[in-house]
Order: C-alpha cells, then structure tokens, then sequence
C-alpha cells in the first residue's frame, strides 16, 4: 500500500509538471511574433484559392461613333452610339489547376507554421531543463555546504582536543568559501534562464522564480525504425518539401496546357439614327500558341527542372533527417547507460567511500584533504547526474522537433 501511494504521488507530480510545461509552451505560441506572422500569411493564402480558380473579370466598353466633323449622333446614318461586354475564358483545367498551385502553396505556408511550432516548443522545454539543472545543482551545492559545515565542527572539536592540525581548520573554511560561490553562480545562472523563459514566453514582467524540477530518469526514444516511420508522418520539412513537389507537379500540367487555346466571347450593342434600328454585334477569339518554340515549350522544360529540383531537395532533407534522427537516438542511449552506470555503480561505491573515510579520518587513519576528496566526488558524481539528465532530456526536446511531434503522439495520427 505504501508504495502504490508513493508511485501514485510520483505519476501526479510528473503529470502536473508535464500540464505546466504545454500550458507555458501554449503561452509561447499564442505570443510569438513569428508564429502570428506565419499564421495570418497561412490564412491570406487560403483565401487566394477561389480568387485564382474563378474566371477574369469580364470587360466592358462603351462605343460612341461620329459621322462628319460636326456632331452626329443621331442624325446621320453612320453615327452611333452603343455598348460591348468580352469574356475571358480560359482552357478548361487551366483555373484548377492554378488553385492547386495555391492550395500547395498555401500548405507550404501551413509546414513553416508548424516547423516554427516545433522549434519554440523545444526552446521551452530546453530552457525549462536548463533552469531545473540550475535549480538542481544549486541544492546540491547547498546540501554539501550543509554537510561540510556541520563537518567543520567536527573538526574544529577535534583541533581543541589536539586531534588534528589547524591547518584542517582554514582548509575547510576555504572549501565552504568555494561552495557558496558556487551556489551564487548557480543562482546568477537561474536569474540568466529565467529572464530567457521570459523573452520566449514574450512577457514584459520577469517571474521571480520559477519551480520545474529535472526529472529524475531519463526514458529511451522509441526504435529506429519507429521514430523514421514518424518523421515521414509527421515531420514540417518533409512535409513542406512534399507540398512543393505537388506544386511543381501542378505546374508542369498548367505549362502543357499552355500549348492549348483561350477563348473570349465579345458581344455588342448600338444604337443608330432614329430612322435606322439598333445593331449588335457578337464574335469570339482564341489565342493561337504561334510561338510555342520561344515560349510555351520553355516554359514547360523550366517547370519541370523545377519538379525535379524539388525531388531531390526531399530526398536531401529526408536523408539529413533521418542521419539526425539516428546521431540523436545514439546520443540519449548513450546517456541513459551513463545514468545506469552511475545509479547502479559509480554514485553507490562513492557513498561507502565516503563513509568508510570519514571514519578512518576520526581515527587519524587518513588526513582531512583525503575526506574532503572522497567528499566532493560523491556531489560531483551527483552534479554529473544531474546534467546528463538535464543534456539528454535537451536532446529528447531536440528529437521531437526534428520529428515534428512529441513523442507520446499517437502514432496514426500524421502531418
């Protein structure tokens, strides 16, 4: 019973911490510029599409026809006066296919929006872990100043009875001088953090603190395989390279209809002299591709070394993704037998070390420097902790931006 109520009081912690984290990621986004700029660029584009697929605006003019050098209207049989209206009608297919180059490009639009996204929420989080390693480090350094100065009386007890030299004494006040600068340092480091988490959040009022702490292990990613079926479903560039290659598909079928005719319809209305009647007028022309060897058979070559372009650019940043993904996978797996090892090993053998030490400086068995050493390993063992947790969970940050998604997703769910 007693450990179901302590896991269940770790799983709440670890849930209220990981709510705080998307509420302040939320917050982020909500007050980017970038992210603001990007958005309403995303919707202009949108609202392009019926503008491109509906026909050109229809012309109208209106005719005034004079006989003689005096003025006519109405009077001589020639003169007249009347209206004209032409329509515009592109080869069909020409207007979809325009909306789908600005459909795509819209899309292209929507993927830099997401990439934007993704790389504020990894600098969120980095910046949350940077503060909680600073917060982390702090303690430990305070813990050791509390440990070294009760420590120190100790010693000084021993000095009275003339069990150990004076020398012990300035030796381990100058070692608590050290950790108090340290733990300055720490705190002039967590104001510096702060003050960032400030500017990515866009708040003009610096938080006094800031309680985030680091966590207290470090999971794996999912397998390789895994992780490169994610990046091709969700990943922005991948998806906005892709966008561009629907683009550049589009392109190449609207310049082979370049070679195909448009068609404008003109209608025409007058009126004439009283004793004549009103005449009209209706006819229609097509552009003739005359010359489809300077133009529309450029046009077409252009549009499609600009689809092969775009092929390549996808196959080249799918291949830095993918060799990304796995430098980084590599990285936080190797962290995580670092931990191990220093879980399991390293940090338990320092512990006996130091007790056994102590005691044989009681006894007069090893000199206070020998203590003091075996001391400072141990909370530097646990500073090494802390930042490998810190560093790997930074890079776990870094592997979901380069993902595109955090990696409790689902995994159906894609771009």
């Amino acid at each position: 019973m007693l450990f179901l109520a302590f896991f269940l009081l770790v799983a709440g912690t670890a849930g209220e911490e990981k709510g705080k984290m998307e509420e302040w990621i939320k917050q982020a986004w909500e007050k980017n510029p970038e992210i603001s700029a990007l958005q309403a660029e995303y919707e202009a584009k949108l609202s392009r599409i019926p503008a491109v697929k509906t026909l050109p605006d229809p012309q109208v003019g209106i005719m005034l026809q004079n006989e003689g050098s005096g003025f006519s209207l109405g009077m001589m049989p020639m003169s007249m006066f009347g209206f004209s209206a032409s329509q515009m009608f592109p080869y069909p297919g020409k207007l979809s296919l325009m909306g789908e180059m600005a459909y795509w490009e819209a899309r292209m639009t929507y993927y830099q929006l997401l990439q934007a996204k993704n790389r504020l929420r990894a600098q969120v989080k980095k910046t949350l872990y940077d503060i909680a390693l600073a917060q982390r480090l702090k303690e430990i350094y305070s813990e050791m100043k509390t440990l070294v100065k009760s420590l120190s009386e100790t010693v000084a007890g021993m000095y009275v009875a003339g069990m150990v030299p004076q020398q012990d004494i300035f030796v381990i006040q100058s070692q608590i001088y050290e950790i108090e600068q340290n733990i300055l340092e720490q705190e002039r480091r967590e104001r510096e953090l702060l003050a960032e988490f400030s500017d990515l959040l866009c708040r003009s009022i610096l938080p006094d603190s800031l309680s985030f702490p680091l966590p207290d292990e470090l999971i794996l990613p999912p397998l390789a395989e895994e992780l490169y079926d994610m990046t091709k479903k969700f990943s922005p560039m991948l998806g906005m390279e892709q966008a561009n290659i629907e683009m550049k598909d589009s392109g190449i079928r609207l310049a082979e209809k370049e070679f195909k005719p448009d068609a404008m319809v003109m209608v025409g209305y007058a009126f004439r002299s009283i004793s004549l009647g009103p005449v009209w007028s209706a006819g229609a022309q097509i552009s003739v591709p005359f010359y489809k060897k300077t133009k529309q058979e450029k046009l077409l070559k252009e549009a499609e070394w600009k689809f092969t372009e775009a092929e390549k650019r996808f196959k080249v940043s799918e291949n830095f993704l993918l060799s990304q993904i796995d430098a980084m996978r590599a990285s936080i797996t190797l962290l995580h037998q670092q931990l191990g090892f220093l879980h399991d090993v390293q940090l338990p053998q320092a512990s006996l070390t130091l007790e056994s030490s102590f005691s044989a400086y009681i006894s007069g068995k090893v000199n206070l420097m020998t203590h003091l050493d075996n001391l400072m390993q141990l909370y530097e063992l646990q500073m090494e902790k802390a930042m490998k947790l810190a560093m790997g969970w930074k890079d776990f940050a870094d592997l979901e931006e380069m993902v595109g998604t955090t990696l409790e997703k689902k995994r159906g769910e894609e771009r």
